[in-house]
This record gives C-alpha cells, sequence and structure tokens, in this order.
C-alpha cells in the first residue's frame, strides 16, 4: 500500500526559498510542487489540489501574493484551501495582512522560524 504524502504548494519567485522550502517540506514528509510568479498560480493549484499553499507576496508586483490569494478565495475549487501568507515585508502583513488573511490563513514573516512555519503548516493542514 503507497502511502499518499500531503502536497504543499510553494508560490515564490526566489528560487533559493523555493528550493529551501522544497528541502524542507520534503524532509517532513510532504510532497512539494512550486511555481515562480502569481501569474497562473491560481490555475495550477486549481489543477492540483494541494492540502495547503505558501504565498509569497511580492513577485512579479507587490500584489502578486494577494491577487493569488483573491483568486484562490474566489474560487469554490480552491477557497477551502489553507494559505500561509509569507513575506519579509511585516509591515502589510501586520497591517494589510490582518484585513486578508481572515480565514484559514496564517501570516509568516521572513526571515521565518523553522519551527514556527512547520507548526503553522502542521495547524493548518490538520485543521483542513
Amino acid at each position: 500500500m503507497e502511502i499518499v504524502r500531503p502536497t504543499i504548494a510553494i508560490v515564490d519567485n526566489d528560487t533559493p526559498i523555493v528550493t529551501f522550502l522544497e528541502d524542507l517540506f520534503s524532509s517532513e514528509g510532504y510532497t512539494t510542487i512550486t511555481w515562480q510568479s502569481g501569474v497562473g498560480a491560481h490555475d495550477l493549484i486549481r489543477r492540483e489540489q494541494p492540502k495547503l499553499v505558501i504565498i509569497d507576496l511580492w513577485m512579479e508586483h507587490h500584489d502578486a501574493g494577494w491577487d493569488v490569494l483573491h483568486a484562490l478565495r474566489a474560487d469554490p475549487a480552491t477557497a477551502a484551501i489553507p494559505v500561509v501568507i509569507c513575506s519579509a515585508d511585516g509591515r502589510t502583513l501586520r497591517g494589510r495582512g490582518a484585513v486578508e488573511c481572515r480565514t484559514n490563513c496564517v501570516m509568516v514573516e521572513k526571515p521565518f522560524d523553522v519551527e514556527t512555519l512547520l507548526h503553522a503548516v502542521s495547524a493548518l493542514i490538520a485543521s483542513s
């Protein structure tokens, strides 16, 4: 019997961060899929139906991550997928993030503590 590992989608344009997260989550027993732009991320997530999505805010423009979050929440096929918003912009996370990231969503500031991130991911997956 094959064990199905939960899939995490990583949407971030920073290759070293993506590589680090792929390695981290793989070592924790997750499968990962990645996308390096806000453009097309919703289509990938809709098609793959991961258990959780990690989104960077600033990619091709400063609202790219919010655009992805809005598209996910507006689509019944992806609305319930838990999301972790990661950004080095703590001011935006504390301001706009408090409004945008209400349900089934957690914000984690970069540079993040690995244990904090793993705990957030585990808790969101368990609650979904």
